[in-house]
């Protein structure tokens, strides 16, 4: 009988204790639901597509450049360098790069960390890709990540800023020169005659 009594007051405190314990998993489980998301990164930003056979336009603003360029028919003009060819290639580049660019992570919200993550007035480069009807892409770009193999990024009209998956900054801050094909250099005199011969 002493046997039996103790029995039943190890099999009580066992369910006092699994019964503890479930009402504290419970608890738990209740609180986490409640907190916010301890990352932004945990939050998905979805990128405008862009489709590279319907750009028509592409901006590229920051402190040092304003550039503009148009497709005109099948080939791309430099506003204000008319007179030269666009290295399609680069700018072809660059737009393959946006078409297939994808967010790797959220890092921040609002405009606290612009002037480290290279998105405050001074440092961020403004581009713009339209379409014939309408803008498809219109985001600030700011600095390379930490790893050197994704940018830091924010469209227009969203406060959250993204790391994407490509090195976009250095293919923006070319100047207007390095968007343009090389002249070739005039023959000089001694190389015309030597082709004469």
């Amino acid at each position: 009988m002493a046997e039996e009594a103790q029995g039943y007051a190890v099999s009580g405190l066992l369910r006092g204790v699994l019964l503890l314990l479930v009402i504290a998993l419970l608890g738990w489980s209740y609180w986490q639901l409640q907190q916010p998301p301890r990352s932004v990164s945990d939050m998905p930003v979805a990128l405008p597509a862009v489709t590279v056979s319907d750009v028509v336009a592409v901006d590229i603003q920051n402190a040092a450049n304003d550039l503009h360029f148009v497709r005109q028919r099948s080939q791309w003009k430099l506003v204000g360098h008319e007179a030269q060819q666009v290295d399609e290639q680069a700018l072809h580049t660059l737009l393959d790069e946006l078409a297939s660019m994808r967010v790797v992570r959220t890092v921040a919200h609002g405009t606290n960390h612009d002037q480290r993550l290279g998105l405050d007035k001074a440092q961020r480069i403004h581009l713009k890709v339209s379409n014939a009807s309408a803008v498809v892409l219109e985001a600030d770009i700011g600095k390379q990540g930490g790893d050197l193999t994704t940018t830091f990024l924010r469209v227009q009209g969203s406060d959250a800023v993204v790391a994407v998956d490509k090195m976009l900054r250095w293919q923006l801050q070319r100047t207007a020169e390095g968007w343009l094909k090389a002249k070739d250099p005039a023959p000089t005199k001694q190389e015309g005659a030597s082709s004469n011969n």
